[in-house]
């Protein structure tokens, strides 16, 4: 309250009806609980560490979510996602129909995935999108197996880093979204969905 800000939250977990879910909590300047969010694409691999393999599935603890969320924040659309629904372009093909200004992304890439694909994912979206991406991701290591990529992003509606916090400590980025940048890049390039 004290700042006046909209808060686009990162995701817990959240019981609910015997279920947990992956959820984003989003919160309006007086600390009035918006809209929330629940991951529809859960994270499963199978991963080969030292010679031996390792099954990740977060369908053995989490309840999936059943559909995008679009809030109205300042005049902007925002799409809300999480981590792994932005590798489903399928998923936000709805974020993009219904022309959301902003698609959101709070992410926890492990290193070795995000190296290889963070920084590619996050800027094909803001261009499939013609829209900007802010994908806030976990840095360091937040479990004893798992050590995160960091490099939270803010991305221009032509593909352009605007910001990248990088790899090595939490940070804060503030910049004024323009929505004079949407407009240009729509009119550059035409789409049809």
């Amino acid at each position: 309250m004290k700042y006046n800000a909209y808060l686009i939250g990162g995701s817990v977990s959240y019981l609910q009806d015997d279920k947990i879910y992956n959820r984003v909590l989003n919160f309006d300047p007086k600390g009035r609980l918006l809209e929330t969010y629940d991951k529809v694409n859960l994270f499963a691999c199978d991963i080969l560490k030292d010679g031996e393999r390792k099954k990740v599935d977060e369908s053995l603890i989490f309840e999936a979510g059943h559909q995008p969320l679009i809030i109205n924040v300042l005049g902007f659309k925002i799409g809300l996602a999480v981590c792994f629904d932005l590798r489903f372009p399928n998923f936000l093909l709805n974020y993009y129909r219904e022309n959301c200004d902003i698609i959101t992304f709070a992410s926890a890439f492990t290193i070795p995935t995000g190296k290889a694909h963070w920084h590619t994912l996050v800027r094909a979206r803001a261009i499939e999108g013609q829209c900007f991406v802010v994908a806030s991701a976990q840095v360091g290591q937040n479990h004893p197996n798992v050590s995160t990529f960091g490099h939270s992003l803010i991305v221009s509606p032509w593909g352009e880093v605007i910001e990248d916090l990088g790899p090595s400590e939490e940070k804060i980025a503030i910049y004024e979204l323009d929505h004079s940048q949407l407009v240009e890049t729509r009119q550059r390039i035409v789409r049809s969905f």
